[in-house]
């Protein structure tokens, strides 16, 4: 009978399954490759996002008028005017005039107004505030009152005002809706409240002379109608 030998082989197959299977266990680490430009897609965005931004930027400075940047301000901005010219007048102390009801008025034209808010504008100019003030004037649209100022400092430039004449405590007042820079509507608070409160003072100034309260006030195209009534003197005891 014919012997079959087993070959060496066969003796060391347990050792190569061992093998095989540690290596069947073993977790396979998997290698990513970057892209050779990798991140670009994100760069790229934010790129675009500070582009819009400064565009934004630009566009605003280019609505005050204060800086002409090329190309912008042709898009974005326009001269501003007022609605009409309005010159000065020089008129003298107010004389109340005695209505048919018995009662006084004044009348306030916008040339008087023009020539308050020049006053105004002088005294400002002196006292050293942030805008040098060249011209302004007043025009009566309605029941608003539009002042309209060129300035040179800190850059040329132009500004327009919108106030509401009110009567606050039995004094004429004059308070701000709408402020503009150039072309950009602006917070009152950037600078539209000081020239209100300048106002303000110059116009009480005015009334002090004469001894009458404001009662009312009816506002038409080109004057303002004051009705006043006597101040009666405070009896002492």
């Amino acid at each position: 009978m014919a012997r079959i030998e087993q070959s060496s082989g066969e003796a060391s197959s347990p050792e190569v399954l061992e093998a095989i299977k540690r290596l069947e266990r073993k977790p396979t680490k998997v290698i990513h490759h970057r892209p050779l430009f990798g991140g670009c897609g994100c760069c790229s965005g934010s790129l675009g996002i500070f582009i819009i931004l400064g565009l934004l930027v630009l566009g605003v400075v280019a609505r005050t008028g204060l800086v002409q940047i090329p190309v912008v301000s042709r898009v974005v901005y326009r001269q501003p005017a007022p609605s009409r010219i309005v010159a000065p007048t020089t008129t003298a102390a107010l004389v109340p005039q005695r209505t048919a009801d018995g009662r006084y008025q004044v009348t306030l034209t916008e040339g008087d107004l023009t020539a308050t808010v020049q006053q105004t504008f002088a005294t400002m100019n002196e006292s050293n505030q942030l805008a040098t003030f060249e011209t302004g004037q007043v025009a009566i649209n309605g029941d608003t009152i539009e002042i309209f100022a060129t300035f040179s400092r800190p850059a040329g430039g132009s500004a327009m005002m919108q106030l509401m004449p009110i009567v606050i405590d039995h004094q004429l007042q004059f308070q701000l809706e709408q402020l503009r820079l150039g072309a950009l509507a602006l917070p009152r608070w950037l600078g539209g409240a000081k020239v209100e409160q300048a106002m303000n003072a110059q116009i009480s100034e005015v009334f002090a002379q004469i001894p009458f309260q404001v009662d009312s006030l009816a506002v038409r195209a080109g004057a303002i109608d004051v009705l006043l009534s006597p101040v009666v003197p405070t009896a002492k005891p």
